[in-house]
């Protein structure tokens, strides 16, 4: 459920609900195969209903990781489009890389896969859904802070298992 504390008990007790009730009526008819045809066909039914419902309020979040050795393009569509977005310096097995973390709303995803698709083709991204963001960003403003040092070493930490 995504986070919805307070929804989520609540849909889960009318879901329990109609399984019990249909149930009952399975076990009244257990010779009517009409009954198990019709429960079948109505939780089929609910679930794509559901998932049409859900996909077209798209709530929620991503993170969206792009990576690729020419960003440049992708950099300024991101500032055009006012994204808020940080890029990691990364390589592959031969080459210099960059990475962008970027957080979208779910229901920006496809348009933003779009213009990746259309303006680096060849950039490897991956997605995932997220709980929780903070929508605050790092200024260059802050005196002695190097944002890439501090990633390294957080990094460098995880790799040693520290």
């Amino acid at each position: 459920m995504g986070g919805w504390k307070k929804i989520a008990p609540l849909l889960g007790f009318f879901e329990v609900l109609v399984w019990l009730l249909a149930i009952g009526q399975i076990m009244q008819n257990l010779d009517n195969w009409v009954c198990y045809v019709a429960y079948a066909g109505g939780f089929a039914t609910g679930t794509y209903v559901g998932m049409a419902i859900e996909n077209r309020i798209a709530l929620g979040q991503y993170l969206l990781r792009i990576i690729s050795p020419n960003i440049k393009e992708l950099k300024t569509f991101l500032n055009r489009s006012k994204y808020k977005f940080t890029i990691v310096p990364g390589s592959n097995n031969e080459n210099p890389v960059e990475i962008i973390f970027l957080v979208i709303k779910r229901r920006d995803l496809e348009n933003v896969l779009d213009k990746i698709k259309n303006i680096e083709p060849e950039a490897l991204y991956t997605v995932e859904s997220i709980k929780m963001a903070k929508e605050e960003s790092i200024t260059d403003n802050t005196s002695n802070f190097n944002k890439n040092s501090i990633f390294r070493t957080l990094l460098m930490r995880w790799r040693l298992g520290r």
